[in-house]
């Protein structure tokens, strides 16, 4: 099992969200405190998540991530776990409370938009539940160029906090 950054008492979210913790653990890596959620359906590589966080402090959230990986390798996952369909992306998300979602894939976004029951089109900033979200095919392969890279910055700077 994960640790994660201590919960708050004074927090009135902090049991929920500390339930969402244990419950998905095998899924949830980073900031347990995060206001900037990032949905894969694998793992990112370390660069991807670099400029995620160089991102996150951009837009004003801080460069405390909490990453979601829907799809993992059964030794990665506890025995009695069960596969994350869209009732359950929904419960994890609404535990977790992030201000904002980034889907770094068309696989995370399609899921996304499944558990919403809402469209959740690439390269384009939509709405969950009232929540500001981006979403893209391939968010690694955006970082290949400098032009793939501003086309990734127009999509995410769509997210940023508001005081």
């Amino acid at each position: 099992m994960k640790s994660f950054n201590k919960q708050s008492t004074s927090n009135p979210y902090a049991n929920s969200r500390k339930q969402t913790l244990q419950a998905f653990s095998s899924h949830i890596d980073g900031s347990s405190e995060s206001l900037f959620a990032v949905v894969s359906s694998t793992h990112l590589s370390i660069a991807a998540r670099d400029a995620l966080k160089k991102t996150c402090a951009a837009l004003g959230y801080g460069r405390a991530i909490v990453y979601v990986t829907l799809d993992l390798p059964s030794s990665l996952t506890k025995s009695d776990e069960k596969p994350i369909d869209r009732m359950r992306l929904m419960e994890l998300i609404e535990g977790l409370d992030p201000v904002c979602l980034v889907a770094t894939d068309t696989e995370a976004a399609r899921r996304c938009g499944d558990a919403y029951h809402a469209p959740y089109e690439t390269m384009m900033q939509t709405h969950l539940f009232g929540r500001p979200a981006c979403s893209f095919d391939k968010f690694e392969a955006l970082l290949g160029s400098d032009e793939k890279r501003q086309s990734a910055w127009r999509c995410l700077r769509s997210l940023r906090f508001k005081h």
